[in-house]
Parts: structure tokens; sequence; C-alpha cells
């Protein structure tokens, strides 16, 4: 018996493909989900790996003693057999407080080496780096050269402008110490300035041996934090050591720096054998150091683990933001199989006549759809591969064999084919039953499923579906937080407190993805499944048809389960494709954005030690500058509140600020324009920065004293001034939300009247609209190398961001995922809409034979399918929007700047066709069926 209903099903291959096409389309959008991250994750690597200050690091801290024959820098060769390794560098030195044993005296007179910083004296470090070392840390001379023979040093410029040191200058290291009530002075040998150098942020992290560098440096810190550094050779450090009294006991820092073959090292398409490779690594060159009291950190372990994290994040974002996707795919082949089993009533009532069990008709129906699900699952892996290749193709990007094949592995094959089938399977099951539970006599009738013959009344789970999703949707429309508002409850009893508490967890972590979901659900029941109303709705919709509008709204109503259905559809696609392609090009636009502050114009310009804020008038010379204007920094300014409190300073000129900076509504309360024009015109009045507005319940109109911090230069005298604005993001400063940094905005003129001095300057570009700032920025370079560090524009702080990657993977998946859902909700309404004109052929041939004509049959049948496309799509995008508007509210709650909506070119196409795709799929079919004579559609009966 089973063999009969599969070979029924094998002669009616047309139906056979209707119910595997939902499958095809869940398996190809599966398997080109996993060829996108997977072409992807290359790019995320280098991006992550670009941020390691090497691939490894072997350090100690210890004295001289001990070391291999040769000197400590010989252990660098011991490293460097080490299999994979092809470059170590080497970083040693000794970390002295200035204050208040030591000096140095610099052509003989005695200097202060004693400079406060966050109210502690900084250490001075005296060490020898590599030559290698050197271009890797981006250490770039202002002055002199790199020779350190012969007792020669390179100073810091942070070091050398605390001491008033040049090139040229002789330097003596001088320490008095006191020990057993006796005085020692050691005096080191005399040491030549060679050449002066500026510390850029790579320095910094290779000294401090930071794990891992942040991807965008703080703007005008890097001078503030760079330590007060003296470089000399490894032998003029180890006689300094030897000289100095007790310096057998002397700690010093010893860092081996290590770079290996990353090629051969890492497979980013094979993490276990790559973190196996790892561990081997990190075993031969432990082994290779393990004489000498060393520590090792495998930097590449690190930055495997948050690829790791990276990609299983991805995976898990793309597989929670394609459920509707899936759940579209599973509804059309749930949809599929309820026509299907209406089809073949007859075939079952035969079937049942002849003796068949509901038991083996079930099965046979399963293990059809069991079939079916597997076809389907090695259709869809094809088409996968095929899309995504397509896609790689027509974007200019190359997409490696080894991920194109990545499918068919056999643990990829298993889970497609694993996924497929119980796709086919689960929405088999009820339309099994169906059609195993009908009696012979019922199953050989003339049947139109679920035809509408008394009054429906919703049940339990719709009202809790629509009910749910309409409260969801009113909080997401009316920015209601239900977590923000938990502690509003403290005061109210026990027990209401509790069940808001659990509402409040529910809503974040259910309704929040489910939300929109259960209102679509709730809305197409109750707006469709019952006759009445379906009724009303067809009447109103169809009044352009006529004489034809009665047939039109009673036919529709007739069936208002089928209609449901393929309203469902399509509402959820279009709900999708509005949420994901408006949240995505929200998003883009907020890191976009958020780029911008923190660049704080076109081109953020940052300059060597010593340059000052004139330099702005230089810049505007360059070709492609519009406006410049210099912003400096300042460590701390102390503040009379509820005792002393310190905070950061930036020093502007306000007017020239506000025509330059990047400035958006949002950044001040109130517009920091209109706030730095109230400083332009009375200097006393000041910024401040939320984090300190809220720690102190600051207020616009607020006094303050401020003076310059007591420590340095005793201090000052305490100055009034005026809050003119609370400022949430300042441009060119750390845009985070969770940088709690107290500071202060000042201008130029107030910053003269406190005396602040050694503030560092940075400066804000903007450029001609006709220019690019790429292009101006590399200008500014070739302009200025002696005084320009380092530029940074928009696009290369989005280039450089992790968080851009990962974004622009997940919104290209969803570009794909819409698509699909579209290919899903058209291909039901297709599917549905030729089932109805093939069952109401004959009625139809009828109505023709009685006069009416073929355009009206085809439009009478056509605007019915027409209709529910204009429910699905209204109830769609209004749920689209309304997810999109709160979704983008909930995420500006934590994100720097405001977050809005953005409607791309995307949304607009997407949408388009979908509309498109719905006419066309609720036409085409009647168009092709009443292409027959009257006598020849009768006949078909």
């Amino acid at each position: 018996m089973s063999l009969s209903v599969l070979k029924a099903w094998a002669k009616d291959y047309r139906r056979s493909a209707a119910l595997a096409l939902g499958v095809i389309m869940a398996i190809a959008l599966f398997t080109g989900m996993n060829i996108n991250i997977d072409a992807s994750s290359v790019k995320l690597l280098d991006a992550i790996l670009s941020n390691l200050p090497a691939d490894a690091l072997v350090y100690r801290i210890g004295s001289m003693e001990g070391g291999p024959e040769g000197g400590w820098p010989a252990l660098a060769e011991n490293i460097s057999a080490v299999r994979w390794v092809i470059d170590v560098e080497t970083v040693i030195y000794l970390s002295l407080m200035p204050a208040p044993y030591m000096h140095v005296e610099v052509n003989g007179r005695a200097r202060s080496l004693e400079e406060t910083t966050n109210n502690y004296t900084k250490p001075i470090y005296v060490g020898s780096l590599s030559e290698g070392l050197v271009e890797k840390a981006e250490l770039t001379l202002t002055e002199g050269s790199w020779d350190l023979a012969d007792h020669g040093v390179v100073l810091s410029s942070r070091l050398a402008k605390a001491i008033g040191a040049g090139v040229g200058d002789k330097l003596v290291l001088v320490v008095n110490m006191t020990v057993f009530g006796q005085v020692l002075t050691w005096r080191s040998p005399e040491l030549e300035v060679r050449g002066v150098v500026y510390m850029s942020e790579e320095a910094i992290s290779y000294l401090s041996a930071r794990l891992v560098r942040a991807g965008m440096p703080i703007p005008g810190r890097a001078g503030v934090q760079a330590p007060l550094l003296m470089c000399l050779s490894y032998e003029a450090l180890k006689e300094l050591v030897e000289q100095f009294p007790g310096g057998e006991r002397l700690d010093l820092v010893f860092l081996y720096y290590v770079w290996v073959d990353r090629n051969d090292l890492l497979d980013p398409w094979n993490l276990d054998a790559t973190e196996e490779r790892l561990s081997e690594f990190e075993l031969e060159l432990r082994s290779s150091v393990q004489e000498y009291d060393t520590n090792v950190i495998v930097y590449l372990s690190y930055a495997i683990n948050i690829f790791k994290s990276a990609l299983n994040g991805i995976r898990f974002m793309t597989g929670a933001l394609s459920f509707p996707v899936f759940l579209l795919c599973w509804y059309l082949v749930l949809t599929a199989g309820y026509l299907i089993s209406g089809a073949k009533r007859r075939e079952v009532g035969l079937l049942r006549v002849r003796g068949a069990s509901s038991r083996s008709i079930f099965l046979s129906y399963m293990l059809t759809a069991l079939l079916v699900g597997l076809l389907g699952s090695l259709l869809g892996i094809l088409a996968g591969m095929g899309v995504a290749q397509a896609y790689f193709a027509l974007s200019g990007e190359e997409l490696p064999s080894k991920v194109l094949t990545g499918p068919l592995e056999p643990e990829m094959m298993g889970l497609e084919l694993g996924l497929g089938c119980a796709i086919c399977l689960v929405a088999s099951i009820k339309p099994a039953r169906m059609a195993s539970k009908l009696a012979p006599v019922e199953a050989t009738k003339e049947y139109v499923e679920a035809e509408a013959v008394e009054g429906w009344k919703p049940g339990k789970l719709v009202l809790a579906s629509f009910i749910l999703g309409a409260v969801k949707m009113a909080e997401w429309a009316a920015g209601i937080r239900p977590l923000e508002i938990l502690e509003s409850v403290q005061g109210l009893p026990f027990f209401i407190t509790i069940a808001f508490y659990i509402y409040a967890i529910f809503d974040a972590f259910v309704l929040n993805f489910l939300g929109p979901i259960f209102f679509i659900y709730g809305s197409t029941c109750l707006l469709v499944r019952s006759s009445k109303r379906l009724y009303k709705m067809a009447s109103a919709l169809a009044k352009p048809l006529g004489p034809i509008k009665e047939l039109v709204s009673r036919n529709l109503s007739r069936n208002p389960v089928r209609a449901s259905r393929v309203a469902f559809l399509i509402s959820i696609a279009i709900a999708f494709g509005s949420v994901m392609s408006l949240l995505a090009a929200s998003v883009m636009d907020a890191q976009v954005r958020t780029a911008h502050a923190a660049v704080g114009s076109d081109i953020r310009v940052e300059v060597f030690e010593g340059v000052g804020p004139d330099f702005a008038q230089d810049l505007m010379a360059v070709r492609g500058v519009k406006k410049a204007t210099a912003v400096l920094y300042g460590p701390w300014l102390e503040v009379r509140l509820a005792g002393s409190v310190y905070c950061y300073c930036y020093v502007i000129d306000p007017k020239a600020f506000s025509r330059v900076a990047y400035i958006e509504e949002d950044f001040c309360e109130p517009d920091m324009r209109e706030a730095l024009a109230e400083m332009a015109q009375d200097s006393r009045k000041v910024l401040i920065s939320e984090a300190l507005a809220d720690a102190y319940h600051l207020d616009v109109g607020r006094e303050l004293l401020i003076r310059k911090s007591a420590w340095i230069e005793e201090g000052g005298t305490y100055k009034v001034v005026k809050v003119a604005g609370v400022v949430r993001v300042f441009p060119g400063s750390i845009i985070s939300p969770f940088a709690q940094d107290f500071f202060l905005i000042l201008s130029s003129d107030l910053s003269d009247e406190l005396g602040l001095t050694d503030l560092i300057p940075y400066f804000l570009v903007k450029v001609e609209a006709d220019h690019e700032p790429g292009e101006v920025a590399e200008v500014i370079k070739e302009t200025f190398p002696d005084l320009v560090s380092k530029t940074y524009t928009v696009e290369e702080v989005l280039a450089e961001s992790p968080l851009v990657m990962v974004g622009e993977v997940i919104y290209s998946f969803l570009r794909q995922s819409f698509i699909c859902s579209l290919a899903a909700a058209t291909s039901g309404l297709a599917l549905t809409a030729l089932i109805g004109v093939r069952e109401r052929t004959y009625e139809v041939g009828l109505l023709r034979a009685r006069g009416m004509e073929r355009k009206q049959v085809i439009l009478a049948l056509a605007y019915e399918y027409l209709i529910v496309s204009i429910i699905g799509l209204a109830i769609g995008i209004a749920t689209g929007l309304i997810t999109v508007f709160g979704l983008t509210g909930m995420m500006s709650d934590f994100w720097p700047i405001k977050v809005r909506m953005v409607f791309p070119l995307d949304f607009w196409v997407f949408t388009s066709s979908g509309i498109v795709l719905f006419l066309a799929s609720s036409v085409l079919p009647a168009a092709m069926t009443f292409r027959r004579t009257v006598v020849e559609t009768i006949r078909f009966r």
C-alpha cells in the first residue's frame, strides 16, 4: 500500500516539487549562511591579528645574572630556532623612580627628573631596544640620529622636554642614597644625546608589554601617557647596571617579542588544527627558554579565542535573525502539505475503500516526506553553493574553493540533510494526519479545505499571541523599557513586585525576539481567519471591481484558513525584510557616525612634541583643507565640588571648533553650537562631561570653582565658571558608552587665565566638498613629515574596526535572507493561488458558459489573492516599522550616539520587489489556467 502512495507521488512530481521547495530554500539559506561566514572569517581574523603587538612574548623580570653566553640578547637566538619563528626583537630596560634621590646633570647642571602625572611620579625607562623593534614600534626621530655607539643615548621627546636636553648635550645620572647612615653617591658614565624620538602608541605598547592594543588611540593622550625613555646600547646598559651600587640585585625587564609564519601556523577554516599547532608552538617555545626562568605568552592563542568567540557570536546572531526565514520555509512546506493532502483526497479514499489502514497511509505520507526532504536538502546544498558563488562574483570578491566546498564536508552534510528532513517531517505531520483520518466516504467527496460554514471564534493561543505581541508593539511605539522601570516598583506589594519582575524578564528575553511574530500570527488570525470579517474587508477592497465585487468577496471568505496562512507568510516575509534592512542600515549608519565623532571631523592630525596650536594655520594652507582648528588636551584640572575633583580638560577656540567639528544635535544639552557660541561670548563659561554632571548632580547654569592642579606649579587661584552645556559626546575624544571620563571643555582665553601649560595639541581638519579626506590626509603627511606623526580619517577607522567587519558579514547575510523570505512568501502565494484556481476550474467554466468574460474571470481570481497580499503587506510593514523604531531606541540606550532609523535603497527595492512578485503570483496562475476554451474547462472536472 505504501508503494502505491509513493508511485502516486512520483507521478505527480509537480506537487512533490512544491513540497520540496520550502526545504530547498531553507537548506540553501543555511548553506549560504555558513559559506558567507567562512569566507568573511579571514578578514575578521586579520582585523583581530592587526591589533596584536606580536605573535608571542617571552618575558622575565630579574637581575642581569644567569643569562646565556653572550648576554641576554643572545637568548633571541634560542627562540629563533623554534619551528615557525621568523623574527625575534628584544627590549631590555631598567625602571627608575627619579624622586627624591635621583637627578640628572645636563652639561654639568643639575636638572630635576621629577614629572608628575595623575598625582604620581612617572618612572624613567633606561633601556636597550633591538634595531628591528625600533622600526616596528614606529619610533620617529624628531632630531638627530639613532646612534648608540660610545655611550650615545636617544631620549623620548617627553624626557628631553622635561630636562631641557637636546642633541649634543652630555648627560650624567646622579643617585644620592643613605645606606646604614652613610651617604652614598653614584654617578653614571657620561652619556651623549644623539637623538630625540616621538613615542607612538605602538612604542608605548611594546615598552609596557600590553597584550592587545586598541584599534584606535585616544586622541592627544599618547603624548601624555608616553613614558620617559632613555635608549642606549645593551653594552652601555650592562655597564651602567654593573657600576650601580647593588646593581647585581636590580630587577630589569627582559621582553622578547616573537613573530611567526602565520600562513603555516594558522588555518581560519580549521580551528581545531590551528589550536593543536599553537599548543605545539607554545611547548617548543617554552622548551627553548626553560633554563632561564622566563615566562611565555602566546598572543596568537588569545587572538584565536577572540576569533572563535566572534565567529560563534556571528553564527548565533545570524541563526537568531534568520529564524523567521526558517519559519517561513517550514510554513511553506506545511501549506504545500495541506494543499496536496486536500488535492489527493480521492486517491486516499480509493485506498481506504480497498482496505488501507489509517496507519499505513500516515506512514506512507511521512516516508514520502522523508524522501522529499532528502532530495530537497541535496538540491538546497547545490543551490546555496551556486547562490554564494554568484553573490561573491557579483560583489567582485574571490571565494576560496575550500570555503565553497565546505558544505560537502561529512559533518556539514549530515547537519544539512538532518535539518532538511526535520523541516519536511515536522511540517508534514498535520497534513498526513488529516489525510489518514478521513473516512472512505468523506475522502471521495468534493472538498474545499476548511470551507466556512459557521462563525469562527479565536482560541486561547491566538488571543494570547495577539495580546503579547500587541503589548510589545505598544511598548516599542511608546518607548517604554520594562527593565528601566524596575526601580520604580520597589514600593509596591510583594507579589505585584515579583509579578512585574517576572514579566520584565519575559519581555526582555522572549518578547524582544518573538513579540513581532506573536503579533503577526494573532493579527492575521483575527483579521483573516473569521469569514465574516474577511468578507467585509474583501468587499471594501474589491469596490473598484464593480459588478464582480460580490463574487470576489464571497469566494475569498469561503476559505479563510487558506487565506490566513498566505497572509501570515506574506506578513512575516515583509516584516522580517523591513526589520533586517532598516536595522542593518541604521546600525551601519550609527557606526559611521560614531567613527566620524571619534575622528572629530573629516581628518584628525596628531603631531610631534613641540608643535603648537598655531600649526592650524599651516594646515589651512594645504590644498583641499577648508578649515582647521587645534584641540589642546591636558591631564588634570582641579574642580571644587564636594572636595577636590580632578578632571581632564580640552582647550578649544569655540568659534573655530564649531565650524570644523562634526557635531550632532544630541551631542550636548543644550545644542553644542549654541553652547559654543555662549563660550565665545563669555570665556568664563565651560562645557562639562555627562559623567561629571551625573556624579555630582550638575546642570546647565551651575557655577563651579576651577584651577590648575595644585601639584603642578603650585596650582593657582580658583576661577568662578558657569556650566554652558553638558556634553554626552565630544568630537575627537573617547567615544564609548563605558567611558566615564570627568572632563571640562574650556576656551583658550580661560586656559590662559588659569595658566595651563604643557597641553598636548591635536588638530581637526574639515575638507573641501570636492576633495577626498584620505587623499588630503596623505598630502598633509607628505607636506609636514617632521611635524605630523599620524592622521586618521573616518574610512580608516571603519576599516580597522572588527565590529564593522562583523556587521558587514551579518548585513550581507541578511540581504540573502530577505531574498529567501520573499521567495518563500511568493512561492506560498503562487502555490495557494494555483491550487485554488485548479479546484475551481469547473465552477468558473460554468460562469464563463453563462456569459462571464475571460478577463473578468482572471481579474476576479487574481484579486482574491491580491486582497490577501494587501492585508499581509499592511500587517508586515506596520510590524516591521514599529519593531525597528523600538530596537533602535533600545540600542540608543547603550550606543555612544543616538541610533536613528535609516531607510536605505535596499528597503525600497526589496519592498517593491515583494509587491511585484505578490502581484505576479496572484495573476499568473489564473491567466495560465484559463487560456482554455469554455468546453475544455468544464471537461477538466
